[in-house]
């Protein structure tokens, strides 16, 4: 077996396996909680091995830095889609018009709460690009542990989600224009859409909370609570107007448990030397 040489703290190398036979050490460097072999420097070469140390340290520094925001930025966008999602929500504020009322109430009120209604949709639809790389990272994540079809099928759903997100946005930014522009039959149609079009929720919340429930049940890639969570997701396909937004908070309770993760601090895998 190989002697392991200690390294200086504030090297990036974790250390180096010296293999007997050979004389001389491989040094090993920290790659997202893994060990890699990436130099070997031949026996009485201190100067080069030296100068190999710094030109390696300052590689490992950048490479660190870059998988260190690629790492975060993927459960962070979850965040990033529920904060925009929400304010979005908040500024838009919804219209409070019925299919009952009268076209010309309608028409008014798209008028009153176009501008908050575009500002609204435009801060909605950065959110759904944070929210299909949110997705992107899951599946990467479920991939990784072999959960097979659940990665898939999570990804799916919430690309499905995203599309009806969409629909629904663009049907807000059509009533602004016609309350703009006076066109009461689009207006009216809009609001029918709201209050008959939840149903373009429910396949994708059905996908997303099965397969979020078997990736957490079977797997435990994600807290048992997080399954929990993701069946009341499930469920939420029997009444879309009020899953799509248990969604929103799972995808929240998600990124959080993800930032966690991705938070602590990662432990070196040793790598024996051949002998």
């Amino acid at each position: 077996m190989g002697s392991v040489v200690p390294i200086p703290q504030e090297s990036n190398v974790l250390e180096a396996l010296v293999d007997p036979r050979a004389g001389h050490p491989t040094w090993l460097a920290n790659r997202g909680g893994h060990s890699h072999r990436f130099q070997q420097l031949r026996p009485g070469s201190v100067t080069r091995m030296s100068h190999s140390l710094v030109c390696i340290n300052d590689a490992s520094r950048k490479g660190e830095v870059m998988g260190k925001v690629i790492e975060w930025f993927g459960p962070l966008s979850g965040i990033l889609f529920v904060a925009a999602v929400v304010v979005g929500g908040a500024i838009s504020a919804g219209v409070d018009s019925k299919p009952s009322d009268s076209a010309s109430s309608v028409l008014a009120e798209f008028r009153e709460g176009a501008d908050d209604i575009r500002t609204g949709a435009f801060l909605t639809m950065l959110g759904i690009g944070f929210l299909l790389i949110f997705l992107g990272h899951l599946r990467t994540r479920f991939r990784d542990d072999g959960t097979g079809w659940a990665a898939d099928g999570l990804l799916a759903g919430g690309v499905v989600l995203a599309g009806g997100v969409i629909v629904f946005t663009a049907v807000g930014l059509a009533g602004a224009e016609a309350g703009d522009n006076g066109h009461a039959e689009v207006a009216q149609g809009a609001i029918d859409f709201f209050w008959n079009g939840t149903l373009i929720f429910s396949p994708g919340l059905l996908a997303v909370g099965i397969a979020a429930a078997v990736v957490s049940f079977t797997y435990r890639t994600l807290p048992i609570w997080l399954g929990v969570f993701a069946v009341l997701v499930a469920l939420g396909a029997l009444a879309p107007w009020i899953g799509i937004f248990v969604f929103i908070a799972w995808v929240a309770a998600a990124s959080i448990v993800e930032l966690i993760r991705v938070s602590r601090p990662a432990t070196a895998q040793h790598v024996p030397s051949p002998g």
